[in-house]
């Protein structure tokens, strides 16, 4: 009984940093009501977790590692700034493909 109350404490308590997080870094419009306010503490943790995971395939795979072992040693590498900058485009463009798809099903 003590490890799961200890297990939702921990949830709780890092929904909550994250939710701070989230607001104190400029997250549009705060949530209206108790409902939303619940949705966002629920889902912090498995989002963070999602981002946790993307970030670990953008990273971690084999374009990312040939790109380390061509730099390394290196303190500023324009290959792997390169990297990153191509990294951060496809990420948006899919974020971006995803919502206009969403709007296309929704309307």
């Amino acid at each position: 009984m003590r490890t799961a109350f200890k297990v939702v404490a921990i949830y709780v308590g890092l929904s909550v940093f994250l939710v701070l997080l989230w607001l104190g870094l400029g997250a549009g419009e705060l949530p209206a009501t108790v409902t939303q306010w619940l949705w966002l503490l629920v889902l912090a943790v498995p989002l963070h977790l999602a981002g946790e995971l993307i970030g670990q395939g953008l990273w971690g795979n084999r374009a990312a590692r040939f790109v380390e072992q061509k730099t390394v040693g290196k303190r500023l590498s324009v290959l792997r700034m390169l990297y990153a900058f191509l990294m951060i485009l496809f990420f948006c463009g899919a974020l971006l493909g995803a919502s206009y798809v969403w709007d296309l099903l929704h309307a």
